[in-house]
């Protein structure tokens, strides 16, 4: 009877053994592109200047759109807790479209992870003026500062597009 025992205590024991959860590996870390990386576009020919401030932990992929065109003047990549500034934006009104999310795929040029797109509600009105002084002319050119995470007495308000439309600029 104690050798029954003993087996059945060794059985016991493998099988708790056998369906017990393993320890997993831990994941990688989630691919992403340096802070700044420009992913599609022309060079910009203008005098504005845009600054993008990421608070939010996840990384962002921001297209600045002609609003008269619906098209992409150019794409970058800005990491998440970071900020980025884009300088020589043409004169116009422009449209901001973001993407956010985890690990980003080079391949297909998108996030893998908790995406989600978005686009703010007003555009941005960028121009240049000379002003004749005393000294001569000056330029006075436009410059926005936006963030993607909420700010207390923040006014700029985002909707939601789908990732068709985000993809199609």
């Amino acid at each position: 009877m104690p050798i029954i025992v003993g087996v059945a205590i060794v059985i016991a024991m493998l099988l708790v053994l056998w369906v017990s959860p393993k320890p997993q590996p831990p994941l990688s870390p989630p691919r992403r592109l340096a802070n700044g990386t420009i992913i599609s576009g022309q060079p910009l020919k203008g005098n504005g200047r845009l600054t993008i401030d990421n608070g939010t932990p996840r990384d962002a992929i921001i297209k600045i759109v002609d609003s008269q065109t619906g098209h992409a003047l150019e794409a970058f990549y800005i990491q998440g807790r970071n900020q980025v500034s884009i300088g020589q934006i043409p004169d116009g009104e422009i449209m901001i479209y973001f993407a956010s999310g985890i690990d980003f795929d080079r391949t297909h040029g998108g996030f893998t992870c908790e995406k989600a797109f978005s686009r703010f509600v007003d555009t941005l009105p960028f121009t240049t003026s000379l002003t004749k002084t005393e000294a001569g002319t000056q330029m006075e050119s436009t410059t926005f500062t936006i963030t993607l995470h909420p700010v207390v007495n923040g006014t700029a308000k985002t909707n939601s597009v789908d990732q068709v439309e985000f993809d199609r600029l």
